[in-house]
């Protein structure tokens, strides 16, 4: 007896359950229908419409400002300035490797110290006085 009454228990506490997810199931469903009256598909489309079209206003604005301005009808562009300021800068540059004087440089065969000569310089002493010999011709 005692199962039966527990078995009763259990159908009640799982029929309640039940009631109360179709209840929540109900109040879902009506809140989105709702939310979707105020949202159709002709509204959504004119809302990306108007994104689009603001976006292509965007990009128009940002072409006229990158388009180059016209002075003295002579059309200037950031390329030909840039053009413009290569060649002058490499006539300067070419005029200052003019005005540069460098020493010749040596043409014979360079003489290595040999390392059986006894001298009280050291290794670095003989570099020095090598390239001392071949800068002064």
């Amino acid at each position: 007896m005692k199962q039966n009454i527990d078995l009763v228990n259990e159908q009640v506490q799982a029929s309640q359950f039940n009631r109360q997810v179709t209840d929540s199931l109900t109040i879902g469903q009506q809140h989105l229908k709702r939310v979707q009256k105020s949202m159709t598909t002709k509204k959504i489309e004119q809302i990306i419409d108007n994104i689009t079209e603001e976006i292509d206003i965007s990009n128009d604005i940002n072409d006229l400002l990158g388009t180059p301005i016209l002075t003295n009808d002579v059309m200037t562009t950031d390329v030909e300035l840039e053009k413009e300021l290569n060649i002058l800068n490499n006539e300067i540059l070419a005029e200052n490797m003019i005005q540069i004087n460098l020493p010749n440089a040596h043409s014979g065969p360079i003489k290595l110290p040999n390392k059986h000569e006894s001298s009280s310089m050291n290794d670095i002493d003989k570099q020095l006085a090598e390239l001392q010999r071949l800068t002064t011709g």
